[in-house]
């Protein structure tokens, strides 16, 4: 019998809300198109990581074992255009080469910087497209040899017309003839939907010598041959931005099933665009935003991340700094809830008996969550479904105080949320420490009769947006407002 859950996923290939389906069973291979490391990532990359997060978490709590590939695409045109800045014309092909890796070492150091202060699971592999030139030449050859490919001026094209299933992923018509590329100098080609596969050489560019003269990769062949190597011939999920359909993606089938024969990719799927005050983002019009933008503003990542989990990964979304208020709210409500379930119960108290009490609220909350992201990832489900039984479990509780036992499978399931969000801990973090410490000092204070440290310690807490509530034991309770 099976381990594994089924998890279901719309499929952009198909256009349909399908269970995936694994080459071997209960075993992911799972592709990403990670960051072009030009820049640092603004919010709007950072959404489609999170929702590749969301969806490697719910595979694994779902009995599945992923094996995560994401690249990290290290040349491209920004790239060689940014990193090349104060070289000489004449400097050699060696100091270039070595130029363009300083500039995206750089970048993609932040890259997993921004991963890590955001919980991002990290991928098994993040291959660079620079020490995979070998196998994009050898692929690119592969497709010569197959006519699927021509040469032109040191370049070399893909012949989209005789790969008959062009168009598969994105419904694209080879009759529509707008173009992709913009450079003039590019459209010597067959066919206007050609596109490049290895671009010849420049004048003062880094390059890789070839059999077709010196140059570097197209984009597009990048993904292939990496995830081929990495992943094998068949793999199960290849996900990024909805943004990358078209062209990207359909030239990677294109590419990859002109040299295996077969069908590459079993399952597409893609994550919508998020807007800034409901604009796309633009450094023109002040609404462009990284993570340390974020920090520097004093906000948490976990909030971000938070905020965007909780909204359908397939929905375009609008950012907004309320937003990220009411995320902050959301996620205080649940630790808070939590604090509840862990504060020591009185001896002597029975679990609940008959229908309708904490664990029966609790279980159908649990089926109803998972039932939820198990659905297409269907977030706004789960969470409300977690954010009813805190309700339904507040208000029980303060009628009929629970019993250790009920407390405790509260709290696993509490702990199996938070394996999805990563936004309240299983244990205390340090800023809660902190305040628990300074309760504790406030309690001892009142029993010392020590009444003006007492006060001081209420204000002090209270000045850091918490609700302090004294107890008829002599203890106290502390809610963030």
């Amino acid at each position: 019998m099976n381990s594994y859950q089924p998890v279901a996923l719309y499929n952009t290939l198909t256009r349909k809300v399908e269970a995936i389906k694994t080459y071997e069973p209960g075993k992911v291979r799972m592709y990403s198109c990670g960051p072009t490391v030009y820049n640092v990532a603004h919010i709007g990359n950072l959404r489609t990581f999170l929702f590749q997060d969301l969806l490697k978490r719910v595979l694994s709590a779902s009995g599945f074992s992923v094996l995560h590939c994401m690249n990290i695409t290290d040349v491209e045109d920004k790239i060689i255009r940014d990193s090349q800045v104060g070289l000489a014309p004449t400097a050699n092909n060696s100091d270039r080469l070595m130029k363009m890796r300083e500039f995206t070492d750089h970048f993609t150091r932040i890259f997993f910087q921004d991963l890590e202060a955001l919980r991002i699971l990290p991928a098994n592999f993040y291959p660079k497209a620079t020490d995979h030139i070998p196998e994009m030449v050898a692929m690119i050859n592969e497709l010569i040899q197959k006519n699927l490919a021509y040469l032109r001026e040191g370049s070399v094209y893909f012949r989209v017309k005789d790969f008959k299933s062009y168009g598969q992923l994105s419904r694209i018509d080879l009759g529509d003839s707008t173009s992709e590329i913009d450079d003039r100098d590019e459209y010597d080609r067959e066919h206007v939907r050609d596109f490049v596969l290895w671009k010849a050489a420049k004048p003062a560019e880094p390059y890789w010598d070839s059999p077709w003269g010196p140059g570097r990769p197209g984009w597009h062949i990048e993904c292939s041959a990496m995830g081929r190597k990495v992943l094998g011939e068949h793999i199960d999920l290849h996900s990024g931005g909805i943004d990358l359909i078209f062209p990207h993606h359909e030239n990677e089938i294109a590419q990859s099933e002109g040299c295996l024969g077969h069908p590459w990719v079993t399952h597409w799927t893609h994550g919508e665009f998020l807007l800034v005050q409901n604009e796309k983002m633009s450094k023109s019009l002040g609404n462009f935003y990284s993570l340390k933008d974020l920090v520097d503003q004093g906000i948490d990542p976990i909030h971000f991340r938070f905020m965007i989990q909780s909204n359908h990964y397939r929905k375009l979304f609008n950012f907004s700094f309320e937003g990220l208020r009411a995320s902050k709210a959301s996620i205080e409500r649940i630790r808070n809830f939590r604090r509840r379930m862990e504060e020591p119960t009185s001896e002597g108290i029975a679990s609940w008996e008959g229908p309708l009490g904490p664990l029966d609220r609790l279980n159908h909350a649990r089926n109803e969550f998972w039932a939820a992201l198990r659905d297409d990832l269907n977030t706004p489900e789960a969470l409300a479904a977690l954010y009813t039984m805190v309700s339904d479990l507040n208000a029980l509780d303060d009628r009929v105080p629970f019993s250790f036992l009920e407390k405790q499978h509260i709290i696993l399931f509490l702990n199996e949320a938070n394996q999805i969000f990563e936004a309240w801990p299983t244990v205390l973090a340090e800023s809660d420490q902190e305040i628990e410490a300074l309760v504790k000092e406030r309690i001892q204070a009142k029993k010392n009769k020590d009444w003006k440290r007492a006060d001081e310690i209420r204000n002090q807490i209270q000045s850091l947006g918490i609700t302090l509530e004294d107890t008829r034991d002599g203890q106290s309770k502390w809610f963030r407002r």
